[in-house]
Protein backbone atom coordinates (compact mmCIF):
# COMPACT_ATOMS: atom_id res chain seq x y z
CA UNK A 1 0.00 0.00 0.00
CA UNK A 2 1.63 3.15 -1.32
CA UNK A 3 1.82 6.04 1.34
CA UNK A 4 2.67 9.84 0.73
CA UNK A 5 4.73 11.69 2.96
CA UNK A 6 6.60 15.53 2.11
CA UNK A 7 6.39 14.48 -1.77
CA UNK A 8 8.24 10.96 -1.24
CA UNK A 9 6.43 7.69 -1.34
CA UNK A 10 6.90 5.12 1.47
CA UNK A 11 5.64 1.62 1.45
CA UNK A 12 4.26 -0.78 3.70
CA UNK A 13 5.35 -4.33 3.39
CA UNK A 14 3.07 -7.54 4.23
CA UNK A 15 4.56 -10.29 4.82
CA UNK A 16 3.91 -14.23 4.97
CA UNK A 17 6.18 -16.82 6.73
CA UNK A 18 5.99 -20.60 7.51
CA UNK A 19 8.06 -23.03 10.08
CA UNK A 20 8.08 -26.41 10.49
CA UNK A 21 10.69 -27.76 13.36
CA UNK A 22 10.95 -32.00 14.05
CA UNK A 23 13.51 -32.60 17.20
CA UNK A 24 13.43 -36.59 17.69
CA UNK A 25 15.63 -38.10 19.97
CA UNK A 26 16.12 -34.96 21.96
CA UNK A 27 19.29 -35.14 25.02
CA UNK A 28 18.39 -35.09 28.51
CA UNK A 29 20.88 -35.47 31.76
CA UNK A 30 18.21 -36.03 34.08
CA UNK A 31 15.00 -37.33 34.46
CA UNK A 32 12.62 -37.07 37.69
CA UNK A 33 9.85 -39.41 37.96
CA UNK A 34 7.52 -39.01 41.40
CA UNK A 35 10.25 -36.99 42.87
CA UNK A 36 13.24 -39.14 42.37
CA UNK A 37 16.10 -37.87 39.85
CA UNK A 38 17.63 -40.57 37.41
CA UNK A 39 20.49 -39.93 35.63
CA UNK A 40 21.31 -40.61 31.80
CA UNK A 41 23.46 -43.53 32.94
CA UNK A 42 20.67 -45.16 35.06
CA UNK A 43 18.69 -45.43 32.25
CA UNK A 44 20.88 -46.81 29.60
CA UNK A 45 19.67 -44.91 27.05
CA UNK A 46 16.12 -45.85 27.08
CA UNK A 47 13.84 -42.64 26.27
CA UNK A 48 11.89 -41.78 23.38
CA UNK A 49 11.14 -37.97 23.15
CA UNK A 50 10.20 -35.71 20.18
CA UNK A 51 8.67 -32.24 19.34
CA UNK A 52 6.60 -31.00 16.64
CA UNK A 53 6.29 -27.00 15.72
CA UNK A 54 4.82 -25.13 12.84
CA UNK A 55 3.98 -21.71 12.73
CA UNK A 56 2.04 -19.40 9.98
CA UNK A 57 2.46 -15.53 10.52
CA UNK A 58 1.20 -12.78 8.31
CA UNK A 59 2.57 -9.22 9.50
CA UNK A 60 3.68 -5.43 8.24
CA UNK A 61 6.27 -3.92 8.21
CA UNK A 62 7.31 -0.04 7.37
CA UNK A 63 10.73 1.26 6.22
CA UNK A 64 12.23 3.96 7.74
CA UNK A 65 15.33 5.00 7.27
CA UNK A 66 17.79 3.06 9.24
CA UNK A 67 14.69 0.78 10.74
CA UNK A 68 12.13 -1.40 9.66
CA UNK A 69 9.34 -1.68 12.75
CA UNK A 70 7.16 -4.76 11.95
CA UNK A 71 4.40 -6.27 13.72
CA UNK A 72 1.59 -9.00 13.37
CA UNK A 73 -0.56 -12.62 14.46
CA UNK A 74 0.94 -15.71 14.42
CA UNK A 75 -1.14 -19.16 14.26
CA UNK A 76 1.24 -21.80 16.05
CA UNK A 77 0.65 -25.55 17.26
CA UNK A 78 2.94 -27.49 18.97
CA UNK A 79 2.80 -31.71 20.29
CA UNK A 80 5.41 -33.29 22.06
CA UNK A 81 5.78 -36.37 23.30
CA UNK A 82 7.55 -38.61 25.86
CA UNK A 83 8.30 -42.19 26.81
CA UNK A 84 11.00 -43.54 29.57
CA UNK A 85 11.65 -47.11 30.82
CA UNK A 86 12.84 -46.55 34.64
CA UNK A 87 13.98 -50.44 36.25
CA UNK A 88 11.31 -52.44 34.04
CA UNK A 89 8.61 -49.73 34.47
CA UNK A 90 7.04 -47.62 31.32
CA UNK A 91 6.17 -43.84 31.97
CA UNK A 92 4.74 -42.28 28.74
CA UNK A 93 4.12 -38.80 28.72
CA UNK A 94 1.68 -39.29 25.35
CA UNK A 95 0.91 -36.56 23.37
CA UNK A 96 1.01 -32.51 24.87
CA UNK A 97 0.03 -29.88 22.82
CA UNK A 98 0.04 -25.78 22.91
CA UNK A 99 -2.19 -24.37 25.30
CA UNK A 100 -2.78 -20.93 23.26
CA UNK A 101 -2.25 -21.52 18.98
CA UNK A 102 -2.76 -17.49 18.67
CA UNK A 103 -0.23 -15.13 19.61
CA UNK A 104 1.52 -11.84 18.65
CA UNK A 105 4.36 -10.17 17.54
CA UNK A 106 6.29 -6.91 17.71
CA UNK A 107 9.64 -6.06 16.76
CA UNK A 108 12.05 -4.00 14.75
CA UNK A 109 14.96 -4.56 12.34
CA UNK A 110 18.05 -2.05 12.65
CA UNK A 111 20.36 -1.65 9.54
CA UNK A 112 23.21 -0.82 11.82
CA UNK A 113 25.71 -0.80 8.29
CA UNK A 114 25.14 -1.65 5.31
CA UNK A 115 26.36 -5.42 6.18
CA UNK A 116 25.25 -5.88 10.02
CA UNK A 117 21.69 -5.50 11.04
CA UNK A 118 20.21 -6.19 14.81
CA UNK A 119 16.38 -7.68 14.71
CA UNK A 120 14.47 -7.30 17.93
CA UNK A 121 11.31 -8.97 18.60
CA UNK A 122 9.06 -9.62 21.08
CA UNK A 123 6.28 -12.42 21.40
CA UNK A 124 3.17 -12.65 23.49
CA UNK A 125 -0.40 -14.09 23.76
CA UNK A 126 0.88 -18.16 23.01
CA UNK A 127 4.24 -17.18 24.42
CA UNK A 128 6.12 -14.56 26.15
CA UNK A 129 9.68 -14.20 24.79
CA UNK A 130 12.39 -11.51 23.49
CA UNK A 131 14.31 -12.26 20.62
CA UNK A 132 17.46 -10.92 19.38
CA UNK A 133 19.37 -11.35 16.37
CA UNK A 134 22.10 -9.79 15.32
CA UNK A 135 23.15 -10.31 11.40
CA UNK A 136 26.36 -10.02 9.21
CA UNK A 137 25.54 -10.16 5.54
CA UNK A 138 28.77 -10.69 2.83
Amino acid sequence: MPLFMNGKMRRFCIFLDGNYRNIKDIDYETITVDGTSYSKSQLGGSLDAEWQEWQVSLGVSKKLEQISPYFGIKYSDVVASAKATISGTTYDLDDTDSDENFGVFVGTLINLTDNLSLNVQGRFIDETAVGVELSFKF
